[in-house]
């Protein structure tokens, strides 16, 4: 039974002398623990319980805790981080995904926690955070297939906290490295940011824009888009023209 396996586990004078059955006793306590937390997860997913998913995380936060050497460490912080985050405990999520990102920078659950971060950043509405991770993350694993959905939101969290030129920059990575996967998408990311050019009032960057826009995705990117993109070249240099204000 695991009770009397921790009580015998927790008495250094009876383990004296027999660091097998220490040995024995602390994998058994491993298990235990790992199943305890396996159903606990098992268990939110069906219910979709909040309490029961912040029990999960802690339950593989206790995992951690007991052995914070183990080479399996990185897997259960990212399971920790995941079930306080579908627990809505964000900031715990955080931290975990924060621990993982720390003591194991080269793991596959690294990139992982790395996109976890940008979304719980953008649930608390911490944006500029939130566009942090997912910028590095769209750059440091250009060749995952959420890469461009990271980057997309990336672009949306900075145009929404007013950061025009992130925006630009991000915009313009977005179409350099996936046009080739998404033309679609990455026609809309480049016509979008007319929007913020206008914005700005720069009526040449508008218009030098938007002539880009025309040149690498003409037709390809709607007909629709490629008359309203010829219409308000035309607009701004009418009006532009006008030797008085109008």
């Amino acid at each position: 039974d695991f009770d009397a396996a921790e009580k015998l586990a927790k008495d250094p004078k009876f383990l004296e002398g027999k660091e097998d059955l220490a040995a024995t006793l602390k994998k058994l306590k491993a298990q235990s623990m790992a199943k305890k937390a396996e159903k606990l997860a098992t268990e939110a997913k069906e219910s979709k319980d909040y309490a029961k998913f912040t029990a999960c995380g802690q339950a593989y936060l206790d995992i951690y805790n007991s052995n914070p050497e183990s080479a399996e460490n990185d897997k259960i912080l990212f399971n920790a981080g995941y079930c306080y985050q579908e627990g809505k405990s964000i900031s715990a999520a955080i931290t975990m995904f924060n621990l993982l990102q720390k003591y194991y920078p080269n793991s596959r659950e690294a990139a992982k926690a790395l996109m976890a971060l940008g979304k719980a950043y953008g649930d608390i509405a911490f944006y500029d955070r939130a566009s942090e991770k997912l910028e590095e993350y769209a750059k440091k694993y250009a060749g995952e297939k959420d890469a461009y959905d990271a980057m997309s939101d990336a672009v949306f969290f900075r145009k929404g906290i007013g950061d025009d030129q992130k925006a630009i920059d991000n915009t313009k990575y977005f179409v350099k490295t996936f046009s080739a996967k998404n033309p679609a998408a990455a026609a809309n990311a480049s016509f979008s940011l007319t929007s913020v050019y206008e914005k700005q009032g720069d009526i040449d960057a508008t218009i030098a824009h938007l002539r880009g826009y025309i040149r690498t995705f003409g037709a390809k990117g709607g007909i629709d888009r490629l008359v309203i993109a010829h219409t308000k070249i035309g607009t701004m240099l009418w009006h532009a023209s006008c030797p008085g204000k109008e």
